[in-house]
């Protein structure tokens, strides 16, 4: 791990929410990342790692995202029903130009969604997240860098593939004092 000198990151964030009716509220969003190494960048001992203009890694150019909250009284107290998804565009897993690191990353798309009751000081939840199982890549250890080496005495495979967190449900209960 080092410093890569000089990198710059431009863009622009936009954001709407609002209501409709006395129920349903509402957001959705766009940002735009321009992110870039800004002079070449070296290894310690000279070896180019990669150019100006480079993308950083991990950062996607386009990103996304929606929500909307239902929300009615019933039974002494308020229910919300909320749906949320996020796309983000492909990136970069690695600053470097070697086949050993360099991968892109595609992009992917998330949904969640919960169901909510409060009550006085109560409020139980019952939420699940990336609903359609979406396996979106977020880091890769690749074949090339992480694969059999038979002249090293290695001839298993530790390539990786990270991915966002599987489909997932949960309740939780609050309490507020």
């Amino acid at each position: 791990v080092q410093n890569m000198g000089r990198a710059k990151s431009k863009g622009v964030e936009l954001e709407l929410q609002g209501k409709l009716g006395d129920h349903f509220t509402y957001g959705v969003g766009y940002t735009y990342t321009d992110a870039y190494l800004a002079e070449d960048a070296y290894t310690p001992t000279g070896g180019l790692i990669n150019t100006r203009g480079a993308a950083l890694p991990g950062v996607s150019r386009n990103h996304f995202n929606a929500s909307g909250d239902y929300s009615f009284q019933a039974a002494g107290g308020l229910f919300t029903l909320h749906l949320d998804g996020s796309y983000q565009s492909s990136s970069q897993n690695s600053l470097s130009q070697s086949v050993l690191y360099k991968y892109t990353l595609p992009g992917f798309t998330l949904w969640n969604a919960s169901a909510s009751y409060s009550r006085d000081a109560w409020t139980a939840a019952l939420w699940l997240k990336n609903l359609t199982n979406t396996e979106g890549a977020t880091g890769v250890y690749t074949t090339q860098y992480m694969g059999t080496a038979p002249s090293e005495g290695f001839y298993g495979n530790g390539s990786k593939l990270l991915t966002t967190l599987p489909r997932t449900v949960g309740v939780t209960v609050t309490y507020r004092f």
